[in-house]
């Protein structure tokens, strides 16, 4: 009879921590599913793992059409071979986080910038894989851009200026 207890309340408390397992795995993949920002996993081959809903939605295609694909196929060379040694880096220095800002094109041919942070994550078999969250830093660089834009322009303005007021000396 005790043992018969003992088991039934086993059993209920497997129950019971399943469920809270599930919701909390379920409300895990709501926020990753949810976020605002660019979530994805890849492989030391740089093939996609994983991605959530804004990932498909900034890469222009289906998961399905994604997954297995490398990160390359959206990127120019030169951006590839810069986040590619960067990433290589990581993997060899044991580098478990990094942030880098590159341009990517998106399918209709518009071009966004993303800051995108990294991590070198090593799973229950020991293998080694990057989980990144990325952001639209679109604005931010147009700004930017701007900025450096009215500089040259002013710098020009001011040498113009004083090569005037030289000249009427």
């Amino acid at each position: 009879q005790e043992l018969k207890e003992a088991n039934n309340k086993l059993e209920e408390k497997i129950i019971t921590d399943t469920l809270i397992f599930s919701t909390k795995e379920e409300n895990y993949k709501k926020l990753v599913e949810e976020a605002s920002d660019l979530i994805c996993n890849f492989n030391l081959e740089g093939e996609f793992t994983y991605l959530n809903t804004v990932a498909e939605k900034v890469l222009g295609s289906k998961k399905e059409q994604i997954l297995g694909k490398s990160f390359k196929t959206f990127l120019d060379e030169e951006n590839y071979n810069k986040i590619f040694e960067q990433l290589k880096s990581s993997v060899e220095n044991t580098i478990t986080s990094t942030y880098l800002e590159f341009p990517l094109k998106e399918r209709d041919g518009k071009v966004i910038w993303l800051g995108q942070n990294s991590r070198l994550v090593e799973d229950e078999q020991g293998s080694y894989y990057f989980s990144v969250i990325a952001r639209d830093i679109t604005k931010r660089k147009e700004a930017e851009f701007e900025i450096k834009r009215i500089q040259k322009n002013l710098i020009k303005s001011r040498e113009l200026a004083e090569k005037a007021q030289n000249s009427q000396k």
